[in-house]
């Protein structure tokens, strides 16, 4: 199947023209003004946090996703999983299915003192970074992202790009399968009979000939509402991009559909977003998706631009995200809390809380409270790490110590690593509270 030419490429990794033309192959002629685009892209306001000059080299930062410009594509993958992934292209090997059960009982493990995984070494390094990506993305709250279409469309081997584009079609084909909803809508127009309501003074200015006309208002029953001219204006940026000849296929077929549909445009588009009927609740996962591809709702804003697209997600949210979910889904005797926002480091003088404390995640039950911080990095922890975590040892055991005595403990969590184990330490603070190094699992073993 014939696809974009991608450049596979993990966090913070530099790239240059000359990388750019070895993907391109018999066509590296075009390799300087893909390069040109590019640049383009990074010189932008605020795009330096996804791309940033090195040198002669341009080089990613912590996030992941896509950045297309026409006729090339550049995937942006996790680090964790190695530099030399377009070693692996054309891998022809199934990816694994995803299972969840399993996870869970290494999620349980993971919760473990002193525990170490040690999951499988994956045979294809970028199968496994995109594994580890569809895994974090379907994890995110509000999201459109769903673990069963991943694992479907994966397998094909697919550009990110067209898995995306795919599960949006996917989406599609059920709705229409079901049956699009109309709406009863105000239309006002010149008709050859009277219907509605006469609108006077357009009746006067448009039909002061044509007497044998009316311009009128009426309501009529019609596809033609502000859901479905956000699929519309979907489905036509779509045509924008670079797809595979079999996405191109799907999408024409799904384009027919809405022929009688206007598209949203403008500002008119976030009126559209904001007019979503309780009746429209089957379109719920689509709007999801209409929202992340034409308002760029990618968790960081970026700059845009005619030359390229970019779709691009904060990996240290990502991973946060992943760990919160399924902690929550695993842990039947922890009650666990996200985002806690109820201590703060300090008083002012009149009492009021100063340096609101945020941990990632809180895991309580009647024995013991555990701080968990994630922290999305190869290298050790860092004196900034340890003081973070220093402060929330500090605060939660002076608060603890006033109420019902549990055992304290504080948790430095990053990506599983094959050469690194858990460690622990010890903080002193009222008591003594371990701070323990813990390694996630990101796959199941």
């Amino acid at each position: 199947m014939k696809t974009t030419p991608t450049l596979h490429l993990a966090e913070y990794q530099a790239f240059s023209q000359a990388d750019i033309a070895r993907r391109l192959g018999d066509r590296k002629d075009k390799a300087p003004k893909i390069w040109k685009a590019l640049e383009s892209f990074a010189r932008q306001e605020g795009n330096h946090q996804f791309l940033r000059f090195s040198g002669n080299s341009l080089k990613t930062q912590n996030h992941v996703g896509l950045i297309q410009v026409k006729g090339f594509c550049i995937e942006i993958l996790p680090k964790i999983c190695g530099r030399d992934l377009n070693d692996h292209v054309g891998c022809k090997k199934q990816m694994a299915q995803f299972d969840r059960l399993k996870f869970q009982e290494q999620v349980r493990e993971f919760i473990k003192p002193e525990t170490n995984l040690a999951p499988q070494e994956p045979p294809c390094p970028l199968c496994h970074a995109k594994q580890v990506l569809y895994n974090c993305l379907t994890t995110l709250k509000n999201a459109p992202f769903k673990q069963s279409q991943f694992s479907h469309l994966s397998n094909a081997h697919l550009p990110l790009l067209d898995v995306f584009v795919q599960m949006f079609l996917e989406e599609c084909a059920q709705l229409i399968k079901q049956g699009l909803k109309r709406d009863y809508l105000a239309i006002s127009k010149n008709r050859p009979f009277l219907k509605g309501k006469l609108e006077f003074a357009s009746h006067l200015r448009v039909n002061m000939i044509h007497k044998e006309r009316f311009y009128t208002t009426s309501d009529e029953y019609s596809l033609d509402n502000p859901p479905n001219r956000l699929i519309k204006a979907a489905l036509e940026f779509f045509k924008t991009l670079s797809l595979s000849p079999k996405s191109q296929e799907k999408l024409n077929a799904v384009r027919f559909v809405f022929d009688e549909v206007r598209a949203s445009k403008g500002k008119d588009m976030n009126t559209d977003f904001g007019k979503h009927a309780t009746r429209f609740k089957e379109y719920e996962n689509l709007l999801a998706w209409c929202d992340l591809f034409l308002r760029k709702k990618s968790l960081t804003p970026y700059s845009g631009s005619d030359l390229a697209y970019a779709l691009l997600f904060p990996m240290e949210k990502l991973f946060e995200s992943f760990v919160g979910y399924w902690l929550q889904k695993s842990l039947g005797e922890y009650r666990v809390y996200l985002q806690e926002c109820k201590k703060f480091l300090m008083q002012d003088e009149w009492c009021r809380g100063v340096s609101l404390l945020r941990p990632d995640i809180v895991l309580k039950n009647k024995e013991e409270v555990l701080i968990l911080d994630t922290k999305w990095k190869i290298e050790d922890a860092s004196t900034a790490d340890l003081y973070q975590m220093w402060a929330y040892a500090s605060k939660y055991a002076f608060l603890e110590s006033k109420g019902r005595q549990r055992r304290m403990g504080v948790w430095l969590v990053y990506p599983w690593q094959d050469r690194i184990k858990s460690a622990t330490y010890t903080f002193n603070a009222n008591q003594d509270i371990a701070l323990q190094i813990k390694y996630f699992p990101l796959d199941k073993g």
